[in-house]
């Protein structure tokens, strides 16, 4: 999976980022390929949390990372899916995982997709 110039653009300024202290955050327009950018960014540590507001941006974010990882190092956490797997890469759902977060805390890496519609 090769990046856009802007994707590369953005994922460059995700990783030097993540050396600072604090949250950060990459704000891209609909349709700018942004699960190839979460894609780029989950392997720069392991675990990653990744998670989604919809089983259809959990669908397409995991099928992007599978392009540059192992399946067998995916999991899925999501009722939807009917799948609680906990894996170096693990897809979520927000809804099956709000009031669970005591199971993902030993994760140092945490993507939200989407995550202007969640609640500080």
């Amino acid at each position: 999976m090769k990046l856009r110039p802007y994707q590369k653009d953005a994922f460059n300024a995700i990783k030097k980022d993540l050396n600072l202290p604090g949250n950060s955050l990459c704000v891209l327009p609909t349709a700018s390929g942004k699960s190839h950018i979460i894609a780029s960014t989950a392997t720069l540590a392991e675990p990653v949390l990744i998670l989604q507001p919809t089983r259809e941006l959990l669908a397409q974010n995991k099928a992007k990372l599978e392009l540059l990882v192992s399946k067998d190092d995916i999991g899925v956490y999501s009722a939807s899916f009917k799948s609680k797997k906990i894996k170096k890469f693990t897809f979520v759902t927000i809804q099956s995982v709000y009031k669970i977060p005591e199971l993902f805390k030993h994760i140092p890496l945490v993507i939200i997709d989407e995550c202007h519609g969640l609640a500080p």
